[in-house]
């Protein structure tokens, strides 16, 4: 389907189209989106499926299991280096109907700081040192 032909579709009609597509492929259907643009993005996405990306989880595999959450699966994306970006795009490739954000993301790179299972950068340890009344070092900007 052509993108002008999608611009003329109406929202049931986006949907039901990628619910036809979704089930052909074997991914979930949905019932509603947040506005037509992304519908047809989702539409769009389902058309042209990207090339398979071989992301290897901290467990060693290398799709997703059945049961695994989008936190679990961005957080041993987060941990093996990728940047917000990149497992935001992970993340809305391998959960279609996702409404993750690069906030989202950010917040599960935070809890992982917290948790210690990710290094602070530079300037978060100066300013925790600062805020337990250490003397904080010299920070390149």
């Amino acid at each position: 389907m052509e993108n002008a032909n999608m611009e003329e579709m109406t929202m049931d009609e986006i949907i039901a189209e990628h619910n036809k597509l979704a089930t052909e492929l074997g991914k979930p259907t949905v019932g509603t989106f947040k506005s037509l643009k992304a519908a047809r993005a989702a539409l769009e996405r389902l058309q042209t499926p990207a090339e398979p990306k071989e992301v290897k989880t901290s467990s060693g595999a290398v799709e997703r299991g059945p049961v695994q959450g989008i936190g679990v699966f961005a957080k041993d994306l987060i941990v093996q280096g990728f940047s917000n970006k990149e497992v935001l795009t992970a993340v809305l490739d391998n959960y279609p109907t996702a409404k993750t954000s690069v906030s989202c993301i950010a917040y599960y790179r935070s809890k992982l700081v917290l948790a210690g299972k990710l290094p602070r950068s530079a300037r978060g340890e100066a300013k925790a040192k600062q805020m337990a009344g250490e003397a904080p070092e010299a920070v390149a900007a």
